[in-house]
């Protein structure tokens, strides 16, 4: 990939603009910084995937610079106070080569740096000032005329306090909001001009006219285009009120030929780029401007005149500047970033040549015409656009190619072209000449500038004059074919239009008016009015009004019903305070009542201002997002909007996240650049019903009891991608040991691509044992679930090891992990036409995760290493004696400053804790029986352990009662990857402490315990430390624990003879199974287990597994040790439950081998039958006793296993007489009816006489099917 072509196109991202303004004078002050250090440099990385081929430079913790794709080197460091200066200097650094394809690839970026350039801010996060320190480790050597790179270095970052303080753009924010009171009514405007409000129209907005006094009529609204992404821009605070013209109202009465003027605004603007050229810039958020109509107890504001100047005139103004744009963004190339497009050209379209027609009818002819025009291009060749104006070729374009494979999707163009026009209409012509079949090319906008003749054409005329603009100018302005009814307002400030004194005379309207700056104007004469439309009724808000909380939900109003739940939830489990708000509260307050997603930020920013210390802490996003904020696509999912940044030609430079809402400090903002000061969670939720379940689920998450117990919460998976000269797999294993280093108190399991067989298919290479692996995992649970490799919206890695079935089929309800995906875009959330698999994850009901630690979009592996890192280096750390919430840890897992992690984003709810335990568990001791090698647990010696359960202080928790389960590891094996791809891959080593020796379950007493076992003669032999992991559990509290002092090694040749295997029970779906019993195709084989010293669960001995097979197929055996669950209190038993899936029709047998601690085995077998024809069919029906005295209980079988079942028993006497009817209704876990009981009464609860009763039994199932038998029973009394 030729990243020299990617830069030249790219936009460079902002890494972090801070608008501070310093007052000098240097103070004295120590807090100076000294780092010395090394960089790790990794090479030139190459990564393929998902159609994309990558390179770029790495070294250990570096992150991807966006503006040059060459790894950046960050620090940062807490300081104490923010009105300071940071001087860096950089001293004994060592540099080295690069090599020659390293060297030629910086080349290609054209990066030019002779010296390292230190780039040092003092940004602010979450009200704490912090120094942020960041530059490329790379210089160009001017003597070698090569490139170098840093190795080792010093950077001594002086802290100098400035005498005085900086100064900030600190907003002021009104109490209460203008719309707390009163009744309001909302209208909308689409173009700039003057509207009227008539009495019908009042009437028609649920006015009534005749009842108010005129002159309290009041309009709001701030009329402006797109909020300022900038923190520091300013910006209107609430709706502020217009200055209006009623007509008729000095009698204090609104009659019927009454009305209201007031100037409306577009919501798109055209602004002044350069002294004679207007540019136009369309909302991306909103096609309305919204105003708001109130009547009060006080007059409104009404539009004051305001005289003619007397002052000398300097100029005369006949003409203004005149402006007419052509920009339907209709298109979108890779649906996503702000850029949207007109009109597509090639053979895709059919389209080649069309023509775009402006309208000047009082264009001055002598004067240049300016066609200013954007374009888009996806070719492989050269190609060209030719544009003609008024018939002529005025230019061409030449159109650039792409590569196909390329993270750049299509070129950028633009062309401007000057033109003197003698007709008042403007003709622009465009002619694609593709070369390729392939080929597209998309018009994005023409804009024309032109200077007209200020003269009324229709009823009404904007117009403004840049010539005439200067310091002491005095401008006369000649109105020409005016009416007597003509006004002029002076509109510069929308909201405060003004009318301007003016002498009519001759058709012509002249008026005089200094022009120091440019000024706005409309003349109108009564003729033509645009007309508001009614947009609804308004309750009464107060966001101003709020006290900042913990969390806030920022909910789509479909979706309130379900966020006041989780408020509530949260207020009562979590003890947050919470603000619930709708989307239109915010933008009616904040953005004059139109879609604008900066008036969410502003909303948080002024919670954010308002308190030093209380301010918010979590942000939830209550609805899903998309791309598209117009609803220009099918089905769009726009209910909470999305920040795009703005390419949509760059796959790598275009993304969307949700951390703008989180950038909140004054010099932060733009292009969602700063220090994140919020944590924030987003529910992709598209139904109200969708967001209810959602809620269901968290609130199961966060129960504390049994069934969501269980020790898979010590359990992290980390599953890595092959190729890419394993640096996935590198990565990976840099996490494992650093989760083994930090939190031992976790259990790794490693799924590496590369460590299983490879398949080949026809539809290419496969991991299904690795898929099986993922399956497995989730199915018994997993604290997170970590991947890390290429991906995409379907699913990870090339080799399709997770696709959206199997997200689909999960049904882990009890056991929900957090994801952390380390990958490209399989969360994307903004693409309606597809839910995307990382949402599906979420979204499963009956399983999946609870939460998204995530990308979506694009990412690179340095990039998503560092913010993996961050995200373990956070996860499990304490804060003032609590876990973190979600959110917090989202926020801390972003390097601050940097743009690359951006494209993460947490899918979920931000104000949720992982399933952290409640209490430590501490080993007391371990005591060995009759053992030749003393303490170490040596094969085959009978070991005891007890320990406690304590608090954080350390000390035993006695309320605790419960059950622990132990786990004993053997010491870390080594394992070895396969290099299954050897062009891109190598076989590489790594250790895992997944070889389990024992599984206990142990009571706890008063919050202590204590348990035995004998150690498996399958152990490796050699000595190390091995590892106890606990897990314990009461009715409402947990606990987790770790021992890894103990040495385990040799054997203990005092042990006991044994030669007998274990004895074995099995049994299919539950303890009434009869070998050849019907079953259905998905059977749960239970086998109970007793051995006098123990099962062995190692799997360390070759053929020492617990292995189950069908039919005596041992290609397909069932490896089960990870099954076992054992006895309470009892080593020497247990019980394995596993669920087989879609097993075919017909005659089967099922065979358990199992061996004991010391290597003896034992087999059972059992015959079952499927049979998924057969229809419902009772038989053996009876009730025991039979006769009977007090009760009995009737019970049959079926041949409906695993299917819902709905059962009558009705009881008659020997006369017909029915005494009772019986219904019940139960799901079958095998072909064996539960016992259904009867105590000899009647449906009135009398007792019966005693004799002979005749019964029936029905029995339907959900296909229709019924099956009935009678028999008879004696009642003895």
């Amino acid at each position: 990939m030729n990243l020299g072509l990617i830069l030249k196109f790219m936009k460079i991202l902002n890494i972090l603009v801070f608008c501070f303004f310093l007052l000098f004078n240097f103070a004295a002050y120590s807090q100076d910084n000294l780092l010395t250090t090394e960089i790790k440099w990794e090479g030139l990385q190459k990564e393929t995937g998902y159609g994309f081929e990558t390179r770029y430079l790495s070294f250990q913790d570096a992150v991807t610079d966006p503006s040059t794709m060459l790894p950046l080197f960050t620090s940062s460091f807490d300081l104490e106070d923010g009105d300071v200066a940071l001087q860096c200097v950089l001293s004994d650094a060592v540099y080295e080569d690069f090599t020659t394809e390293e060297n030629s690839f910086v080349s290609e970026t054209a990066f030019q740096n002779k010296e390292i350039e230190i780039n040092s801010i003092v940004g602010i996060a979450r009200k704490k000032p912090l120094a942020v320190i960041s530059f490329i480790p790379i210089k160009y050597d001017i003597s070698s005329g090569s490139y170098k790179k840093l190795v080792s270095f010093t950077l001594e970052t002086k802290v100098e306090k400035l005498n005085g303080s900086q100064v900030r753009t600190l907003r002021d924010y009104a109490d209460h909001s203008v719309l707390s009171i009163g009744d309001w009514y909302k209208i909308k405007v689409e173009e700039s001009g003057v509207c009227k409000i008539t009495f019908a129209d009042l009437q028609s907005y649920g006015i009534d006219p005749t009842s108010i006094n005129p002159k309290n009529i009041r309009l709001y609204g701030n009329g402006l285009g797109m909020l300022p992404e900038a923190n520091a821009k300013s910006r209107p605070d609430d709706l502020i009120e217009n200055a209006i013209f009623v007509m008729g109202e000095e009698d204090g009465s609104f009659d019927e030929n009454d009305y209201i003027l007031f100037y409306g605004r577009s919501p798109h603007i055209w602004y002044q780029v350069l002294y004679s050229y207007f540019a136009y810039e369309e909302n991306l958020y909103a096609d309305y401007n919204y105003y708001f109509l109130s009547v009060s107890d006080e007059e409104g504001k009404r539009i004051e005149t305001i005289p003619s100047s007397v002052e000398p005139v300097t100029d005369t103004v006949n003409t203004f500047n005149d402006y007419q744009v052509y920009q339907t963004e209709q298109i979108n190339l890779i649906e996503s970033g702000k850029e949207w497009y007109s009109d597509e050209f090639g053979s895709a379209s059919g389209i080649y040549s069309k023509s775009f027609l402006f309208d000047f009818p009082a264009l001055d002819t002598s004067e240049l015409v300016v066609v200013k025009s954007g374009y888009a291009n996806r070719t492989f060749f050269n190609e060209t656009m030719v544009i003609s104006v008024n018939d002529v070729v005025a230019d061409s374009l030449i159109l650039t190619t792409v590569g196909e494979t390329s993270i750049i999707y299509a070129r950028v163009k633009k062309k401007t072209i000057n033109y003197i026009s003698e007709s008042q209409e403007i003709k622009v012509d465009l002619e694609y000449l593709p070369v390729g079949t392939s080929s597209k090319a998309w018009l994005d906008y023409i804009a024309v500038n032109a200077t007209s003749h200020l003269k009324m054409i229709q009823g009404q005329l904007l117009f403004r004059d840049l010539i005439s603009v200067g310091s002491g100018k005095v401008s006369e302005f000649t109105v020409n074919n005016a009416m007597g009814s003509t006004v002029i307002w002076d509109i510069t400030n929308g909201t405060a239009p003004q009318k301007v004194e003016a002498a009519y005379s001759n058709s012509e309207l002249v008026f005089t008016l200094s022009t120091d700056s440019i000024r706005e104007f409309i003349a109108h004469d009564g003729t033509s009015y645009l007309s508001p439309i009614f947009d609804g009724l308004v309750e009464n808000q107060d966001m101003h009004g709020l006290v900042p909380a913990d969390l806030v939900i920022v909910t789509h109003p479909d979706f309130y019903e379900a966020a006041e739940r989780l408020k509530l939830l949260h207020e009562t489990k979590d003890d947050l305070s919470v603000i619930l708000v709708t989307l239109d509260e915010i933008y009616n307050e904040f953005s004059s009542g139109g879609q604008d997603i900066t008036a969410i930020r502003d909303f948080l920013k002024m919670l954010y201002d308002k308190s030093e210390s209380a301010f918010p802490r979590l942000l939830l996003l209550m609805g899903d997002g998309s791309f598209d904020p117009k609803d220009r696509v099918e089905h769009n999912t726009n209910y909470i909007p999305t920040f795009q940044t703005k390419e949509s030609w760059n796959e790598a430079g275009s993304m969307t996240t949700d951390d703008y809402y989180g950038f909140l400090d004054d010099g932060e903002g733009n292009d969602a650049s700063g220090i994140l000061d919020l944590g924030i969670g987003r529910l992709p939720v598209q139904t109200i019903e969708e967001a209810n379940d959602l809620v269901d689920k968290i609130e199961s998450y966060l129960v504390r009891d049994d069934p969501q117990y269980g020790s898979w919460r010590n359990q992290i998976c980390i599953v890595a991608d092959d190729e890419d000269t394993n640096l996935h797999i590198r990565d990976a294993d840099t996490l494992a040991r650093m989760i083994n280093r930090n939190d031992p108190i976790y259990n790794v399991n490693k799924i590496y691509l590369d460590a299983y067989p490879q398949a080949s298919t026809p539809t290419g290479h496969r991991y299904p044992d690795v898929t099986n692996a993922i399956n497995e995992q989730m199915e018994k649970g997993t604290l997170i679930m970590n991947y890390v490799g290429h991906g995409g919206m379907g699913g990870w890695a090339d080799e399709r090891i997770l696709v959206v079935p199997d997200i689909n089929n999960w049904s882990n309800a009890d056991k929900l992990p957090i994801f952390v995906t380390a990958t490209c875009a399989f969360s994307r959330f903004d693409f309606p036409e597809k839910r995307s698999a990382g949402e599906l994850v979420l979204m499963n009901m009956n399983g999946g995760g609870i939460a998204l630690f995530t990308t979506v979009r694009l990412a690179y592996s340095q990039s998503n290493f560092a913010l993996n890192k961050r995200f373990y280096e956070h996860v499990f750390e304490r804060v003032n004696g609590e876990y973190p919430f979600m959110g917090d840890v989202m926020r801390d897992s972003k390097p601050p400053g940097s743009p690359s992690t951006r494209n993460f984003a947490l899918l979920g709810d931000p104000a949720l804790r992982i399933a952290y335990p409640d209490y430590n568990i501490t080993t007391s001791e371990i005591s060995t029986l009759n053992s030749s090698n003393g303490d170490t647990l040596s094969a085959l010696s009978e070991v005891t352990v007890t320990g406690v359960i304590t608090d954080l202080t350390g000390e035993k928790v006695s309320s605790f009662n419960g059950e622990v389960f132990p786990v004993l590891y053997d010491k870390p094996a080594e394992y070895r990857t396969l290099a299954n791809d050897p062009d891109n891959s190598y076989a590489m080593a790594f250790y895992s402490q997944n070889r389990i020796l024992y599984k206990g379950k142990a009571s706890v007493t008063n919050g202590g315990f204590s348990f035995s076992f004998i150690v498996p003669r399958d152990i490796a032999i050699d000595f190390g430390n091995g590892k106890i992991s606990y897990y314990a559990m009461s009715e409402n509290a947990d606990a987790s624990g770790y021992y890894n002092e103990l040495v385990i090694g040799g054997i203990n040749v005092f042990a006991d003879e044994d030669e007998q295997g274990p004895q074995i029970q099995l049994f299919l779906n539950d303890d009434r199974f009869v070998s050849g019993d019907l079953v259905s195709p998905d059977p749960v084989l239970i086998a109970n287990l007793f051995d006098g010293h123990g099962i062995n669960l190692s799997h360390n001995g070759i053929g020492h597994d617990i292995v189950a097979t069908i039919d005596g197929d041992n290609q397909q055996m069932f490896i089960l040790n990870d099954y076992y669950e054992p006895a309470l209190d009892d080593y020497k038993k247990g019980s394995i439950n596993y669920p087989f899936h879609n097993l075919p029709d017909g005659k089967h047998n099922l065979s358990l081998k199992v061996w004991d601690s010391y290597n003896n085995s034992s087999t059972a077998s059992i015959d079952f039958v499927i049979d998924n024809s057969t229809k419902l069919q009772i038989s053996e029906v009876m009730n025991y006793p039979n006769p009977f005295g007090d009760k009995t209980w009737f019970s049959f079988k079926h041949t409906r296993p695993e299917t819902e079942l709905n059962v009558e028993i009705s009881i008659f006497d020997l006369s017909g007489r029915m005494v009772l009817r019986s219904t019940q209704t139960f799901a079958s876990a095998g072909i064996s009816s539960p016992i259904m009981e009867w105590d000899g009464t009647d449906a009135s609860g009398n007792a019966v006489k005693g004799g002979m009763y005749i019964y029936t039994v029905i029995v339907t199932d959900g296909d229709g099917g019924v099956s009935r038998e009678t028999q008879k029973l004696i009642l003895m009394k």
